[in-house]
């Protein structure tokens, strides 16, 4: 009897709805909740190895004498364990080190260049109506054809 009513749940898993699934199987588990196959299917129905983890150690609570189940909760402990963040490595310190190097390298003169080009064009702007204005003989020598 346990096959047919897990049929449902495992054709909504097979066709993605996990939602619907987990709805059905919690039905079933309230009822059973010695039945490991549903228990299965319970877990499987999660996607993160920390919601797995809960559902097994919930299953864990009303099956405790169940070895596959405790190795079960072993392995997603231990894949949990294996996925924590670790400190970068020598070479992806000195990867990121040589990438701002040669960011910098290409971005900062680029700057410079628009800048001092910024003020030299401010800096015509600017003088050389001083300049004609402080030494008006220069105006002339500037229209005179050679």
């Amino acid at each position: 009897m346990t096959t047919l009513t897990l049929e449902q749940p495992i054709k909504l898993i097979e066709n993605g709805d996990n939602m619907q699934a987990q709805k059905i199987l919690v039905d079933l588990l309230v009822t059973d909740p010695h039945n490991l196959p549903a228990w299965y299917w319970y877990v499987k129905t999660y996607e993160s190895i920390e919601e797995r983890i809960t559902a097994v150690k919930l299953c864990l609570k009303y099956n405790p004498e169940n070895v596959q189940v405790q190795e079960t909760l072993e392995r997603l402990e231990e894949i949990i364990d294996e996925s924590e963040v670790r400190p970068p490595t020598n070479w992806v310190k000195w990867t990121l080190s040589v990438v701002g190097i040669l960011i910098a390298w290409v971005t900062l003169p680029t700057i410079a260049y628009t800048i001092c080009g910024f003020f030299l064009f401010l800096g015509y702007i600017l003088v050389s109506p001083m300049i004609s204005w402080l030494f008006p003989s220069l105006r002339n020598l500037a229209n005179t054809s050679w």
